[in-house]
């Protein structure tokens, strides 16, 4: 290889090098709600008895947010026996969120709420029922019930703005396509001196 095609094959190779450099590692996006606690974790009343507990959601963003309740755990002789937990869930207004279901028909689904207007704070109430008929094998019986909110959409965070990072990323573009460019020139005088000198 000439000096000539080394010299612009390294210049080449600095200018991609620096596109990728500046080019900024997309970070991911933050959340769009807060929430308190993060995660509720259903605790078992002895038979005949309820367990309660309240959980809270904001939406952080300048435009409405749909949210959803998601519900996790593991399968036991507690949320699948004969006599299993029952769960219900309500708005704090009273209205349903999940009517009274045994909990094992519930691990693995996300219910689907009304979306939360811009700033506004919602707070759920669940209350957990295990029926007098469970007996003395549901002391400390295996299973799991976890609560949880998700955004359902994946929303940019409030305030955070794209201009910065598609500025650097129109630079490192511009520096490429420039790259290619002086690479292509190149090549072409290189091309027509080997050319006249043959011709």
């Amino acid at each position: 290889m000439s000096a000539l095609r080394r010299s612009l094959a390294a210049v080449v190779a600095g200018l991609v090098l620096s596109s990728a450099v500046t080019a900024p590692a997309h970070a991911a996006t933050p959340s769009v709600i807060d929430v308190a606690p993060g995660i509720v974790s259903v605790e078992a009343p002895a038979p005949g008895h309820s367990s309660t507990w309240s959980m809270i959601v904001s939406n952080r963003a300048d435009r409405a947010v749909p949210v959803g309740l998601v519900v996790e755990g593991a399968d036991g002789l507690l949320t699948t026996g004969p006599a299993p937990l029952t769960v219900s869930v309500s708005s704090d207004s009273g209205d349903p969120v999940i009517d009274a279901a045994p909990a094992g028909t519930l691990i693995g689904s996300t219910v689907a709420l009304e979306p939360l207007a811009a700033g506004e704070t919602r707070v759920l109430h669940g209350e957990a029922s295990l029926p007098r008929e469970a007996d003395d094998r549901y002391q400390g019986a295996d299973g799991r019930l976890d609560f949880r909110f998700t955004a359902l959409v994946d929303t940019p965070a409030p305030g955070a703005s794209t201009l910065s990072r598609t500025g650097v990323e129109l630079v490192s573009g511009a520096a490429l396509v420039t790259a290619l460019i002086l690479a292509g020139t190149a090549f072409f005088i290189i091309g027509r001196r080997r050319r006249s000198q043959h011709g």
